[in-house]
């Protein structure tokens, strides 16, 4: 990314739903909007694919089930005036796009699927059924996928697709309530002369299906959005002239609802154990055992079955067996998911953005994660970058992770938007509220431990800081234009800053000093002496409103970005211009759907935020951009990168340029019409299942509350981490991480390897007793198994000489960082410290010298995770200390004997 290091890492949380989610061995993939993360359930971490769709939001996700590497991903595109989808096949190891196609039609969660051979796979778009084979290497080529079939026999959308064992069937549920039983033998007689095949159709259900799948041996199972699950028992022909099934009847009939509940949204079979998972609209999930008589098959009693006249045989509803039902959220669950061990439920809300994974046998939440609902509004970082702090527009305070991106805590206690957070050095977090007060959250012990407000009248709070020490609290009124005082020990108001005419928007404490800049709407920017008694206040009046504030981290300088997208540098001691950026076209907004013109040329800027060594000034606003520029007035202040947080173009302010190819007849963009008629008697249902429904609003026929939304791409925060090792933005698509460690990718170099260096010539040397030589070849190779192997067999003895095998920088800071990921996940504790030790005592000196990111970096992780294993072992030792005083007594006693 040029001169500016920072990569993008993690997506943390969406503010605008969870998508669908799947299993991968002890993974689970979830789509938030526009991109893919994977939670790691084991190692409790996760990571984001640096991919993202750029029309439209993914609909459906399905893992390749043998090796799982392969991921198939469906999202929204825009094909003329007509909906259709984007079909990627993703490489999950790399996390990066090999193929795609586009489709006609729009695919439902459930209408994607491999086969269980993974040589083929189905996609089921609109009313069509088209079966793909998948390509037999991943180098990029010219139509990469190969069709096999397509069919159009439903007159409605399809909604599900299922494969049977073999992979010789699919079954298919659709809108229309039939269900619909394919042959991959396409050239047998069960075609119509023409080569279109016939499928088996099944009819029963009188609402849309949700889920199909195939169980035991010629069974099938389908459940409908009413909750009624229907058994089948398909019947083969004996001649292979004749179409492979002949008929299906009903073998059991059950309803899967549990409570009052209007509908069934999600569903999920697991046939090899018999499951079935039913997520409803009241926000319960249900799982329950199928009939044995459907899964396990018996001849004798399906023989009877089509024996038997349809007029005889039973059609009442029996009760399935109920395993576990739990109340997990209070809204819809739109998508649920088995994991193939059958331990594990996965859980997810599009409504409320909630990803839940339960394991239903111990009643514990495996995974429980939930984003803002709506936009964040702001962020800030601890002082040690490990974790960052969020409020947003659904009064919602967040603690997230930085190195897991898991969200760790969330408090709920305001009742408005919150409008800021500041981080203090001794684990508080602060927040300011529209409800009218100033809450301070314990990080430690996570509960909100002092509750600040103001005297009579009740005031709104727009903007909150805290001093060096974390010991004074300042917060400004967005309707008084007051900035009051607080001591956080007490609670108590200490000040109130009058003189502002006009709204703040920012405030920030010097690093160093207690003065405190507030910039306002009133086109002036204060500094107040908070000290000093009476609070001096120095005035810098600008020529336009001021939207943002920030010092550099050394006091020495002050940025003020204002409404004509300028943005001054001021020498905090003289109070005089330094320098200044002109960033009205960087900041300019993306043309909107609705506007009959180009995009706006000029914007600005809302918020500002210094790097740790002040070097790079960050800049975000009402644009899809983040402005990184050089702040080093011993250069000239010029922009060094723009970096653009989504190209999703169903994002108000994504496209810059006036296109006639999305307009419609009506000359209106296609995007801003609605694909559901409003006669119809589902259409308030669909309306919230295609998030077009606004939080809160009223679902009643002609409610004037029911209106559209579409989310305008902006930045509401940015903020660079105390360590300056990365920085975060605040988005419409979530809390966006960027990292200059991200994750750490092999150290491959080409050059250093030859013939020799193998895996198997590096076993050779530890067994022969060449430790030094196995560590060498080892460091050659960059496998970092190979590595552990190495170090877990070579003697304590041996150590401090293989550590030597380390000759160049490189190879120094590679060990370095393969020791500190050997110290967060092995449990050999003692072995890692003694190469640890002897790695500092060898190299320590190098390693200060090499300098650079990668060397501080891989410092930096081995003094966090020595510190991890510190506080564990120390609360441990604490808490048993008279114990091991009573071994070593009884040990020594032993010993004088």
């Amino acid at each position: 990314m040029g001169r500016f290091h920072f990569d993008f890492a993690k997506l943390l949380g969406g503010s605008h739903g969870t998508g669908p989610a799947v299993f991968s061995r002890d993974c689970i993939l979830s789509a938030t909007g526009g991109r893919v993360t994977v939670f790691d359930l084991r190692s409790n971490n996760s990571r984001t694919f640096p991919f993202e769709v750029t029309a439209g939001f993914i609909r459906a996700l399905a893992v390749s089930p043998l090796t799982m590497s392969l991921l198939l991903v469906a999202s929204e595109s825009s094909r003329g005036e007509r909906q259709g989808s984007q079909i990627r096949m993703v490489h999950l190891a790399q996390g990066m796009v090999v193929h795609q196609f586009a489709l006609p039609g729009a695919v439902h969660a459930a209408g994607l699927s491999f086969s269980p051979c993974e040589k083929f796979f189905a996609v089921g778009a609109a009313r069509r059924l088209t079966v793909w084979k998948v390509p037999s290497d991943l180098t990029p080529r010219f139509l990469p996928f190969e069709r096999i079939t397509s069919h159009t026999h439903h007159t409605g959308d399809i909604t599900c697709v299922a494969w049977s064992a073999d992979s010789g069937l699919l079954a298919t549920g659709s809108v229309d309530g039939t269900v619909r039983v394919y042959s991959l033998d396409l050239r047998t007689s069960n075609s119509d002369g023409q080569g279109h095949v016939r499928p088996l159709t099944l009819w029963a259900h009188r609402d849309q299906l949700v889920q199909v799948s195939f169980v035991g041996d010629h069974a099938l199972a389908s459940v409908s959005r009413d909750g009624v699950v229907y058994g089948w028992k398909l019947r083969r022909n004996s001649s292979p002239s004749l179409p492979q099934f002949a008929e299906a009847r009903v073998r059991s009939k059950h309803f899967a609802k549990a409570g009052p509940v209007k509908w069934v949204r999600s569903a999920h079979f697991h046939p090899n154990l018999g499951l079935l998972l039913v997520g409803q609209s009241n926000g319960v999930f249900a799982l329950y055992k199928l009939p044995h008589e459907l899964v396990n098959s018996n001849s004798e009693s399906d023989d009877d079955i089509f024996r038997t006249p349809t007029s005889e045989l039973s059609t009442e509803f029996s009760a399935l067996e109920k395993l576990s039902s739990l109340s997990s959220s209070k809204h819809s669950l739109t998508h649920v998911e088995i994991d193939p061990s059958g331990e594990w439920l996965a859980l997810g809300s599009a409504d409320s953005g909630e990803l839940l994974v339960w394991e239903w046998r111990s009643e514990t939440y495996v995974l429980k994660q939930q984003g803002h609902v709506v936009d964040a509004t702001s962020l800030a970082f601890s002082a040690d970058g490990r974790t960052i702090a969020t409020g947003g527009e659904d009064g919602m305070v967040k603690i997230w992770s930085a190195a897991s991106g898991y969200c760790l805590a969330t408090f709920s206690d305001h009742s408005a938007s919150v409008t800021s957070v500041a981080y203090s050095s001794k684990n508080v977090v602060v927040s300011s509220s529209l409800d009218g007060t100033v809450r301070a959250y314990d990080i430690k012990r996570l509960r909100c431990f002092r509750i600040m407000n103001a005297t009579p009248p009740l005031r709104r709070f727009s903007c909150v800081a805290l001093d060096q020490s974390g010991d004074l609290v300042a917060a400004s009124c967005s309707d008084t234009f007051e900035i009051i005082l607080w001591s956080l020990r007490t609670g108590k108001v200490v000040d109130m800053l009058a003189g502002h005419t006009g709204p703040v928007a920012c405030l920030s404490f010097h690093p160093n000093r207690g003065t405190l800049a507030s910039a306002s709407w009133d086109a002036s920017v204060r500094l107040w002496d908070v000290y000093s008694s009476g609070a001096a206040c120095e005035t810098i009046n600008l020529s336009r409103e001021v939207l943002a504030v920030a010092y550099r981290p050394d006091g020495k300088e002050l940025a003020c970005s204002t409404m004509s997208g300028e943005i001054t540098i001021w020498d905090s001691e003289s109070v005089r211009i330094v320098g200044s950026i002109d960033g009205r076209r960087d900041a300019a907004p993306g043309r909107s759907l609705s506007s009959k013109t180009v995009a706006s040329e000029f914007g600005h800027f809302s918020s500002l935020s210094y790097s740790a060594d002040g070097q790079y000034l960050l800049a975000g606003g009402d644009s899809r951009f983040v402005c990184v520029y050089n702040a080093d007035l011993n250069r000239s202040l010029s922009l060094l990168e723009r970096v653009e947080i989504t190209r999703n173009s169903r994002y108000e302010g994504v496209l810059d340029k006036l296109s006639s190819r999305q307009l419609a007849e009506s000359g209106i963009h296609q995007n801003l019409l609605e694909a559901y008629d409003s006669d119809d008697q589902d259409y308030d249902s669909l309306m919230v299942d295609a998030g077009i429904q606004l939080p809160g609003s009223s679902l009643t026929r002609g409610s004037l509350s029911k209106r559209r939304k579409r989310l305008q791409a902006r930045v509401r925060c940015v903020a660079f981490s105390g360590t300056g090792r990365a920085w975060a933005a605040a988005s419409t698509e979530g809390l966006l991480l960027y990292s200059a460690d991200n994750e750490k990718l092999p150290w491959f170099d080409p050059s250093d390897l030859d013939t020799e260096v193998t895996p198997e010539s590096v076993r050779s040397a530890c067994e022969r007793g060449e430790h030094v030589m196995a560590m060498r070849l080892a460091l050659r190779l960059s496998d970092g198994k190979v590595l552990d192997e190495v170090m877990d067999v070579v003697p304590g003895k041996d150590i401090v000489r293989a550590v030597d095998a380390a000759s160049s920088s490189e190879q120094i800071v590679r060990m370095t960082s393969h020791l500190s990921n050997r110290l967060d996940k092995s449990p050999l504790l003692e072995r890692n410290l003694l190469w640890l030790r002897a790695l500092i005592f060898a190299h320590g000196a190098s390693l200060s010298a090499i300098g650079g990111g990668a060397a501080a970096a891989s410092l930096r992780d081995v003094q966090r995770a020595a510190l991890a294993h510190w506080e564990r072992l120390s609360t441990l030792c604490l808490s048993n200390q008279h114990r091991l005083e009573l071994v070593i007594s009884r040990g020594r006693a032993r010993l004088d004997l």
